[in-house]
């Protein structure tokens, strides 16, 4: 009978162990999952422009190579050219000149904010200063 209990606490032993070593392992899962959700949300996909600037929401995307000359709108309407702020006539004298001449492509960045009508305005000036070809870029929906 004695062999009979020593057995059993031996069993015991080996069962509080277990449990132990179990139980030093729930921190570390903690730290790991902790790290993980820091990450996940310090950690920056894509480099931001820099601009407050949220695009309309379309569901067609082409997928073309990239337009050379980036002209951005704010829901201000206040135009850029590559960060600089400046007036419509001032953006259809720069679009005149040698730098770029030779664009083929205009991309618009405006905001959904931007009504039709100044968007419209936007556009009558760049085809007056001889753009052709100008793209206008939207987010494509979720759905």
């Amino acid at each position: 009978m004695s062999d009979y209990l020593q057995s059993q606490n031996q069993l015991r032993a080996v069962s509080r162990r277990k449990s132990s070593s179990d139980e030093n392992m729930i921190p570390l899962i903690n730290i790991v999952f902790l790290l993980l959700i820091f990450f996940m949300v310090a950690g920056q996909i894509q480099a931001q422009d820099g601009s407050d600037i949220r695009p309309p929401v379309t569901s067609d995307l082409e997928t073309d190579t990239p337009p050379m000359v980036d002209v951005q709108i704010n829901r201000q309407n206040e135009i850029q050219l590559d960060g600089s702020s400046m007036s419509l006539e001032q953006l259809q004298a720069v679009m005149a000149t040698e730098r770029y001449a030779d664009a083929e492509h205009l991309l618009i960045k405006a905001d959904r904010d931007v009504k039709a009508a100044d968007l419209g305005v936007l556009l009558d000036g760049l085809r007056e200063s001889g753009i052709d070809s100008i793209r206008l870029l939207t987010e494509k929906s979720g759905s």
